[in-house]
């Protein structure tokens, strides 16, 4: 009787086991299996194991990832078997192919790959809400990964299906696999996926989510299988792994970049050609790229938001197109005949979401639509309130579940949502359709008034920061409600929003914007409360005030003024003083200045129970006494009204306060001369400013940096400093009105030390960074001033200055007043009282004999 020849498992099995050192019987005690069994496997007597045979094998001989594939391929079954193998071969669904290539999603599909790739990973989800393109990236992980599985991949379409009880047999069908010998169609699948490494590609899963456990039968009893889904929603099963398809990259609206990099960006990139496709000649040009980048951000990226827009180039240029994105869903329309209806139109797209949607959803998701710029928990659960008896963060959670609203990071760092603009739209037409939002946006006006008034104190308090940034979060929202109410003519609901964010405009936002806004509401007929209205002229006279409108800012002090006299309101009175007090500063006229800031300080040192606010006030005041001494060269004075105010401002812990105390005392210090006191105030400055978020003071401690820079003979630095300052300011929108003479004077000195082409480069350098970045560059230690041996300059011994030392070095060189104030980046009269400072400090009467006592104890 002839020897059987062993079969490709048994030689396998056989050539492991040798390479592992162990014979029959080791192997046989580390498997638990027979000897004789192990035995007639090497000689091929039984030539299809068992797959739980070859898994005790697999574990006894401690194969790597390559050899378990090697080994599980060896012991598949042959194909004479029968069972759930058709009576011929099995004839697969072709995998589709793309017609276009993707585009702007290279990230996003190695990670994909990787994921698959990894042996602990057999379920992937990819996630997102419809039109984002996930079957399209689906499909690229496809034909990238067709040699990566034995058997190939299989893409199994759900979208056609109703009834999650033919999600079975549509995948069997795709597979070729058909019931046999009695059996089940899941049991066919078990037993024909069992042996085979493949990867299922299963799409539009989310409208039959109820056979999600038949994807856990398969991984769990075919171990070579891999499954890749496609879903609006994630199938919640053990070991899965969720991949969320985000739209695609937008290019950035405050900076928009060169043509060469915009033509990069993803959205862009995928619209222009796209619009080729029905417009050849068209192309990214200088003339379009405004408009291509602003269309691109109002479909948030959407790749079939953008496809669709992108069919109509070739009858509407981009900048048409654009005026006509104002609604976005009648326009989207129009898609490729050969894409199923619910992606031809972007309102098919969405409502087939909805569709799916239980009707305590679609309530839901109706109601969130109303949010602008998106809503945390506390504000969906004020406006939204429990529907049908169920909480609702469980009905929100379960909307972000189907890639409705999406989690976001808020500024704040807690969890906030957000709709893509065009699913929003498409609630609110549902909402109007339902007869709720009436009722729905009064409780969004009632919701955001309250939190933007119970905020309002908070500001100049510890956590003014933490609030600020809040407010930042919610800004969409508030400034919505607010102009739903100067356009609805609800006077005092304008007024009151006004009077509650006028202090964050003045921080954080544009000066502008927020102008406008408060005085279109000031501007409305009809009567809020008095304390408002007061508030309200305050502010909006303070942010006229911030763009060198003094016109605009008297107007409101006195108006104010008026107010607060006939409600008897001192303290409202004096905060009126005080703005009347800054108009009257910024025009020259300090002695009507000095009127005001005396009257209001009277007032708030009786204000006994209301001292909190009044301390902060006063503080105010002080500063601006402190800037008018500044400006009459009364240094002292000036240092110690800022000192006073910096005092209260430290004991209330108020950031923004210090801020501002520290920036005028750095500028005092650089006129004295004192450049390392001015550094330490500056950098402290930045970092108070920073939890802020103050742009136009962080401009402002920058560019103080700068002209210490400038002093320490750091040129560069001084001009990219600079630069930064100004970017900063533009953002805040301050007018080159309110830019110091001295600031002026240094960027000219530097300009003079560098050329005029070397600082412009500079300059552009700083005016390109980020806040942050200007910021980090600022704390350096560059920007210190070198120490003095033993910690004692010759000025500071003979009771100069370093300021004074300056001076006198340069009287020494025979310069004249004019020439040391442009040396020095500091003013002619300053010049003068440093001068008067030195004769006292000398005992002399004249600069020559200033020159020879300072050379006499070696000063100079």
């Amino acid at each position: 009787m002839g020897t059987r020849e062993s079969s490709p498992f048994g030689s396998l099995l056989r050539h492991y086991r040798l390479a592992a050192g162990l014979s029959q019987e080791t192997l046989a005690e580390l498997t638990g299996l027979s000897t004789r069994g192990i035995s007639d496997l090497e000689r091929g007597a039984r030539t299809t194991p068992r797959l739980e045979t070859v898994g005790l094998l697999t574990d006894g001989l401690e194969l790597g990832t390559s050899q378990r594939s090697a080994f599980l391929d060896a012991a598949r079954p042959s194909r004479d078997s029968h069972l759930s193998e058709p009576a011929e071969p099995a004839r697969m669904s072709p995998l589709p192919r793309a017609i276009t290539p993707l585009i702007g999603r290279e990230r996003e599909l190695q990670v994909v790959k990787e994921f698959l790739w990894r042996d602990d990973v057999a379920l992937v989800t990819l996630a997102g809400t419809g039109g984002v393109g996930k079957t399209s990236l689906a499909l690229s992980v496809a034909a990238d990964l067709v040699n990566d599985f034995d058997d190939g991949v299989t893409f199994v379409s759900l979208a056609p299906l109703n009834d999650p009880a033919l999600v079975a047999s549509t995948i069997a069908r795709a597979l070729g696999v058909r019931e046999a010998g009695g059996r089940s169609v899941v049991e066919a699948l078990r037993a024909f996926l069992s042996p085979r490494r493949q990867l299922l590609i299963l799409d539009n899963f989310e409208h039959v989510l109820a056979a999600a456990p038949l994807v856990t039968d398969f991984l769990r009893f075919c171990p070579g299988i891999k499954v890749l889904a496609t879903s609006r929603e994630r199938l919640h099963l053990h070991g899965e792994q969720v991949f969320e398809v985000l739209p695609l990259g937008l290019p950035d609206q405050q900076h928009l970049p060169s043509l060469e990099v915009l033509s990069h960006v993803p959205s862009v990139q995928l619209f222009v050609e796209r619009g080729r496709e029905v417009q050849p000649q068209f192309t990214l040009a200088e003339n379009n790229t405004a408009a291509v980048s602003e269309i691109c951000r109002r479909l948030d990226g959407l790749p079939l938001a953008l496809e669709l827009a992108a069919a109509w180039i070739h009858v509407l240029p981009p900048a048409s197109l654009l005026t006509r994105l104002e609604r976005r869903l009648p326009l989207l329309t129009q898609g490729p005949r050969d894409v199923p209806l619910r992606q031809q139109t972007l309102r098919d797209a969405i409502g087939w979401s909805y569709d799916l949607l239980s009707e305590a959803e679609q309530r839901m998701f109706r109601r969130l639509a109303v949010f602008m710029g998106g809503f945390d928990l506390p504000a969906a659960e004020a406006i939204a309130q429990p529907v049908d008896g169920v909480e609702s963060i469980s009905i929100v959670a379960s909307l972000v579940d189907k890639s409705l609203p999406r989690q976001v990071e808020g500024l704040a760092g807690e969890p906030r949502f957000g709709m893509l603009e065009m699913v929003r739209e498409f609630g609110l037409e549902r909402l109007v359709a339902s007869d709720e939002d009436a009722a729905v946006q009064k409780a969004y006006a009632s919701y955001f008034l309250t939190l933007a008034e119970n905020l309002r104190p908070k500001i100049e308090c510890p956590e003014g920061p933490a609030v600020l940034t809040r407010l930042e979060d919610e800004h969409a929202n508030l400034r919505a409600v607010l102009e739903w109410a100067v356009e609805d003519g609800d006077a005092e609901r304008a007024v009151r929003f006004v009077a509650a964010l006028w202090k964050f405009w003045f921080i954080r936002w544009p000066l502008g914007e927020g102008r406008a806004l408060a005085q279109r509401a000031l501007a409305l007929p009809g009567s809020a409360p008095p304390v408002a209205q007061v508030e309200a002229r305050y502010g909006a006279g303070s942010l006229a005030m911030g763009q060198a409108d003094y016109a605009a800012a008297q107007l409101h002090g006195e108006t104010g003024l008026v107010l607060a006299s006939e409600i008897d309101d001192p303290f409202w009175s004096a905060i009126s003083l005080y703005l009347l007090g800054n108009v009257a500063r910024l025009r020259g006229d300090h002695a009507v200045a000095h009127v005001h800031y005396r009257r209001a300080l009277a007032i708030y040192s009786g204000l006994v129970e209301r001292r909190q606010v009044a301390q902060h006030a006063a503080a105010m005041v002080l500063v601006s006494l402190g800037d008018i001494a500044c400006k009459e060269d009364d240094l002292p004075e000036a240092i110690a009204h800022y000192q006073e105010a910096l005092t209260i401002w430290r004991e209330r812990r108020d950031p923004w306060g210090q801020g501002i105390a520290l920036i005028n005392l750095g500028a005092v210090e650089v006129g004295r001369g004192e450049l390392d006191l001015a550094a330490s105030h500056y950098k402290e400055s930045l970092l108070c400013n920073e939890t802020t978020g103050d742009r136009e003071s962080i401009g402002h401690g920058l560019a103080g940096l700068a002209q210490v820079s400038a002093c320490l003979d750091q040129p560069e630095c001084a001009a990219r400093l600079f630069g930064a300052a100004e970017a900063l300011w533009e953002v805040a929108g301050a007018p080159a009105a309110m830019i110091s003479a001295d600031h002026e004077r240094a960027v000219t000195a530097v300009k003079t030390r560098l050329g005029v082409n070397a600082f412009e480069a500079q300059r552009e350098t700083g005016h390109a960074i980020s806040s942050e970045e200007a910021v980090a560059e600022a704390m350096e230690p560059a920007f210190d001033p070198p120490a003095q041996a033993n910690g004692v300059s010759e000025g500071h011994r003979s009771g100069l200055s370093q300021r004074e030392l300056d001076v006198l070095r340069l009287i020494a060189l025979g310069r004249s007043n004019r020439d040391i104030a442009e040396s020095l980046f500091i003013s002619p009269r300053t010049v003068t009282t440093h001068t008067t400072g030195i004769f006292t400090k000398l005992h002399v009467g004249s600069r020559t004999a200033a020159v020879a006592v300072a050379r006499d104890r070696e000063l100079i």
